[in-house]
């Protein structure tokens, strides 16, 4: 196997970007297959060509948006009062300042609140995140939702808006209000001003144990608090955990980006091969794998056993998070084969990192990522290790 890449540490080797492989829409299947390219740590001029490409994209986006969007971007000026002629309906009560990120399907603007005809301010004049998703490609929460859930009634807002309007906590990024017309919703979010966690990786490197204990207190407190409403995110990565600063001795962290987020009721609920490529756990591959034999053979007595998976996936998740917050590593070393390095079970601390980091530490890592799901500590046990009391 070949060797890890050295610490972030090392000041003449700067932490490279971990990069992901996108997701399928909310309810589909995707086809496992372990030859699938996965991008791996870019070279200087591999990032130069990203960010003309991120430039270009953004571009693009700036052309297909409404002319009043267009105008607030490119030469920001005081907001009107009211909608004018041709102005989208939607956006009405926003000036969009910025475009965060572009899909096919939904774009992420960043706004701030416009004066109302009566001369208050809409939240303060803060600014907010708009994540605007077409109609046609949601996959209502109805279906999935548990018979009690009290919000599985209306279809047309999606499942994110059903989900996140249940969910206030301070470590989540707070839904603030829906809009929709007959094409789109309209999440109106707070907006984390500190980027995500991978982004202050690259910039920073790896997090020093007390940083790291601070803010795992914040998640698994959170992910306590999605557990208990019978959530399970299935996207938990550093991409999807927002920092409210950049001073990492004061900073908070918010899980962000519940779109392929459902309800649960077991621990083996969730059937569809979701998440991204190094965070997927085990018993989510193997799911995978089960659905694509087409007969013979039983399963046998281990993950692969499971018909399906549900909030134990969040903890192997958030232990790989874990893992790459404290070494700056990835946690799974190949390049076109990571899916069976994870139902193998091959990671390690082998590396020169990993000498500096305390035993505690080491074992709520290997607490987290245990293959067998019941192994797995839950959000509760997490917040009672003993390394995040110390």
């Amino acid at each position: 196997m070949p060797p890890k890449l050295g610490s972030v540490d090392d000041a003449l080797r700067p932490l490279m970007e971990l990069a992901e492989l996108a997701a399928p829409e909310d309810g589909e299947e995707e086809d496992i297959s372990f030859t699938q390219e996965l991008l791996t740590y870019p070279s200087p001029r591999q990032k130069r060509a990203k960010r003309a490409a991120d430039a270009m994209s953004r571009a693009r986006a700036l052309q297909m948006m409404p002319s009043p969007c267009k105008k607030a971007i490119s030469a920001p000026a005081v907001a009107s009062t009211a909608a004018g002629p041709g102005e989208d309906e939607l956006l009405k009560d926003f000036k969009v300042t910025d475009v965060l990120s572009k899909m096919a399907d939904r774009s992420v603007l960043l706004a701030e609140k416009r004066r109302r005809a009566d001369g208050a301010d809409g939240a303060g004049s803060c600014q907010v995140a708009l994540k605007i998703i077409q109609k046609h490609r949601l996959t209502s929460a109805a279906t999935s939702a548990p018979s009690q859930s009290p919000v599985a009634k209306e279809p047309s807002m999606g499942s994110e808006a059903e989900l996140m309007r249940q969910l206030k906590h301070p470590n989540i990024v707070q839904l603030q209000e829906v809009l929709e017309d007959e094409d789109r919703v309209c999440l109106v979010m707070e907006y984390i001003s500190g980027g995500d966690m991978l982004q202050d990786l690259i910039r920073q490197g790896r997090f020093l144990e007390p940083h790291a204990r601070r803010l795992l207190k914040e998640l698994g407190s959170a992910m306590e608090y999605v557990h208990s409403r019978n959530i399970v995110h299935r996207d938990l990565k550093p991409e999807n955990l927002l920092l409210t600063s950049s001073d990492r001795a004061t900073t908070a962290v918010k899980i962000s980006d519940f779109g392929i987020s459902r309800w649960t009721m077991s621990s083996q609920d969730c059937r569809t091969y979701l998440g991204s490529r190094d965070y997927r756990a085990p018993e989510v591959i193997h799911l995978a794998l089960k659905k694509g034999r087409r007969a013979g053979r039983s399963p046998s007595r281990s993950v692969a056993s499971a018909e399906g998976y549900g909030k134990p996936a969040d903890l192997w998740s958030l232990g790989v998070v874990v893992y790459v917050m404290l070494s700056g590593e990835r946690a799974f070393e190949s390049q076109n084969k990571v899916e069976l390095e994870i139902v193998q079970g091959l990671w390690s601390f082998s590396s020169e990192v990993w000498q500096s980091i305390s035993a505690e530490a080491k074992d709520l890592v290997s607490a987290l990522m245990q293959q067998e799901p019941k192994k797995r500590l839950t959000a509760a046990q997490l917040l009672q290790h003993c390394w995040l009391n110390t």
